[in-house]
């Protein structure tokens, strides 16, 4: 490992130690069923102050475990919270002043407490560009429920990695699949100014059967967005994306792209999105 991951993660010991101590493109279909994993229910994102009553800090949970690249930790948020996470470092971070983040957000089958089940499904099981890859990736885990609930600790975490980490905040990603894409969906509304782009995969931007497209979805229409369904998905219809797209160009955005997987499931949507080398061409042109 290059010579500023390692004072990077140095760096990141030290503060504990002193803290609290481009188009749709067509992709061949993959012909494969899985069994469901995520459940649909009511999500909802508020953001809530917090005391600060303790000194937000990290510890690593196994370093030698670093399946892509990826190691685990736990941050502390403010108010005592535990966010156990996985990050990942471009192989060249020593040798650039800033890098584009990747936040994702998993499914449901990743819940829970062991962060080893989170290993194989972020981006990085998937793409091709393993040891080149340029996102600083930064992919909590949700240990039951929704992400809404999240909302407020996940950003205290990204903005702490800010004081440490070379991250180019004008260009951060929001991604999630399945459960995880609900979330990026409701992180993206609760604060747009936030992000570069959103990338939602299997997972719209409502539960709500009555209420597919949000009423508040015009606040996403100068944000990048990039969707991507499968029509067949017999978990997260399809019907919401495709209503909000649709809402999204009324509202102004004509930049938003969809990729619609014909005849691909749930589990196999994520699988081919995550795969797909033009998807992080376009994420790295993203900027605020």
């Amino acid at each position: 490992m290059h010579s500023m991951k390692r004072n990077l993660i140095f760096i990141i010991f030290t503060v504990l130690a002193l803290g609290a101590c481009s188009p749709a493109i067509e992709l061949p279909i993959v012909e494969e069923e899985a069994e469901p994993t995520d459940v649909v229910g009511e999500e909802t994102f508020e953001v809530q102050s917090t005391a600060s009553l303790v000194e937000p800090s990290i510890r690593s949970l196994d370093p030698e475990k670093d399946q892509f690249g990826q190691e685990a930790f736990v941050f502390t948020t403010s108010s005592g919270e535990e966010i156990q996470y996985l990050l990942y470092l471009p192989e060249n971070i020593d040798e650039v002043e800033s890098a584009a983040v990747m936040l994702f957000l998993h499914g449901t089958g990743d819940n829970g407490s062991n962060i080893d089940d989170l290993r194989d499904g972020t981006p990085l099981a998937w793409a091709e560009t393993i040891g080149t890859f340029p996102f600083i990736v930064i992919a909590p885990q949700l240990p039951s429920g929704f992400w809404g609930k999240y909302f407020e600790p996940t950003y205290e975490l990204i903005d702490f990695l800010a004081e440490t980490l070379p991250i180019d905040t004008e260009s951060i990603i929001l991604t999630g699949y399945s459960r995880g894409g609900y979330g990026s969906w409701g992180y993206a509304l609760a604060d747009p100014e936030r992000y570069a782009a959103l990338v939602p995969v299997a997972g719209g931007p409502s539960i709500s059967a009555s209420e597919l497209v949000p009423a508040d979805i015009c606040e996403l229409n100068k944000l990048q967005i990039w969707i991507f369904h499968g029509d067949e998905d017999g978990i997260v219809p399809i019907t919401s994306n495709l209503e909000s797209a649709e809402a999204l160009k009324n509202c102004g955005n004509d930049s938003i792209l969809f990729t619609i997987y014909e005849g691909q499931n749930h589990n196999g949507t994520w699988q081919m999105a995550y795969a797909d080398s033009a998807l992080y061409a376009w994420m790295l042109e993203q900027v605020k």
